[in-house]
């Protein structure tokens, strides 16, 4: 268990350390440009991570099957096909950028002056996820401060340009900031890349079949539930830039970044338990340990965030000021949502280890089965507040379901366990 802690503390450090760096970069930006302004930024922001975020399910594929390959010929045969997955969703994305921002911008926030925000967010996730695939090589080894350093490298960046347009007096508008993060991301995708070709291998595009072939089947999987669990958690966010003005969206993004010092933490569970649970499940005793860490660990990170739920009045109004007032009801809502889900977050890449990656999808499809109708009923009658009950209420049903039907998963491998 020490060994386990320490690996958790390490990327916790490191994801704490990039979030806030995020998060301090934001709070400049949203001091800057004001809250109708931060609420396009914040629509920028949302589609470039969500770009981002998509294509690491090909890194959790790399990660799945270099944990239980037993030659580096075999790790780096998953890795280049992990890359080239990746290289083909990079040009659809870059390719489709434009029309994909116009229906984004029309018809999802219905507001059409955004459609060049929303291709520049596009390309910036694009170039940014190369980033990632760097960090896998390091999580499957379980060197989690090179895969830390890593993981905040870019939000450092972003933090040290802001500081230095500021520093030489130039003026922060929504135009220079956008530039400013598409640039970086357009940089340390190129870097990436350039990296990974001299270092690893000279010929990343050249790629075995049956490796291919199986990380494709993961990778299927695992793409299509980034797709859902990257876009859930900013659901809200996306109806209400349909039915709100920009201010109170503005507010409401205020009080998300309160909530990332939460995806913190759940974030580096899943990084560090992703390659601990493709052994969990080779046997009752490792798993026993896995279950033993997992509950211990979502204990105090609930004991972490009922300090936060006590402490986010403060924060917000030191940070954000009295116009940003009402994103402290929005946080707290938010929080207790979160209190119940934590639960279930160490035991969810159990579902890859298990080679039912399925499961994991449509209980991500079942989640917004029950948010939409909840945001379709709420929003336009409690507007920002509605959004907040309708996340959380969510989160807590979606984690009871996902437990159960992991239960049942996991009583049928004990069988197996005990039969052999």
């Amino acid at each position: 268990m020490r060994k386990t802690f320490k690996d958790y503390f390490v990327v916790l450090f490191g994801t704490a350390f990039s979030r806030g760096l995020s998060f301090l970069s934001s709070v400049l930006v949203a001091r800057f440009l004001g809250p109708e302004n931060f609420g396009k930024f914040s629509i920028f922001f949302l589609v470039s991570v969500i770009t981002w975020y998509l294509p690491m399910a090909f890194d959790t594929s790399y990660v799945r099957f270099a944990k239980t390959s037993n030659s580096t010929a075999e790790k780096n045969a998953f890795l280049r096909s992990s890359i080239f997955l990746k290289l083909i969703y990079g040009a659809l994305v870059i390719l489709l950028s434009y029309p994909l921002a116009i229906f984004l911008a029309r018809y999802a926030f219905q507001k059409p002056e955004i459609k060049w925000l929303l291709v520049l967010a596009l390309v910036s996730g694009v170039f940014q996820s190369f980033l990632m695939s760097i960090a896998s090589i390091f999580q499957e080894k379980e060197k989690f401060t090179f895969f830390s350093f890593l993981y905040s490298f870019y939000s450092g960046l972003i933090l040290v340009i802001l500081l230095l347009l500021v520093a030489f007096h130039w003026r922060l508008t929504l135009f220079s900031v956008v530039l400013a993060y598409f640039f970086s991301s357009f940089c340390v995708g190129l870097f990436s890349l350039f990296a990974l070709f001299i270092k690893k291998f000279k010929g990343f595009l050249t790629v075995q079949k049956e490796f291919l072939v199986k990380s494709f089947e993961l990778s299927k999987w695992a793409f299509g539930t980034n797709v859902l669990t990257s876009v859930f958690p900013r659901l809200d966010a996306m109806f209400l830039a349909r039915f709100v003005e920009f201010g109170l969206l503005g507010i409401y993004s205020a009080g998300q970044q309160i909530i990332m010092i939460i995806s913190v933490m759940t974030g580096s569970v899943s990084n560090t338990f992703l390659p601990k649970a493709c052994k969990a499940v080779e046997s009752n005793g490792a798993f026993r340990k896995f279950r033993k860490e997992s509950l211990f660990l979502a204990g105090l990170i609930n004991a972490a965030l009922l300090v936060l739920i006590i402490t986010s009045p403060w924060f917000i109004r030191l940070l954000y000021g009295p116009s940003y007032q009402l994103a402290i009801r929005i946080t707290q809502i938010l929080l207790l949502g979160w209190f119940f889900h934590i639960f279930y977050i160490p035991f969810a890449g159990l579902f890859f280890a298990l080679d039912e990656a399925d499961k994991r999808f449509y209980l991500e499809v079942f989640k917004y089965l029950v948010a939409i109708p909840l945001l379709l009923i709420l929003v336009p009658r409690f507007k920002i507040i509605g959004a907040a009950v309708a996340l959380s209420a969510t989160l807590i049903i979606n984690t009871i379901v996902a437990l159960a039907v992991l239960w049942v998963s996991l009583r049928r491998k004990i069988k197996i366990y005990n039969s052999n």
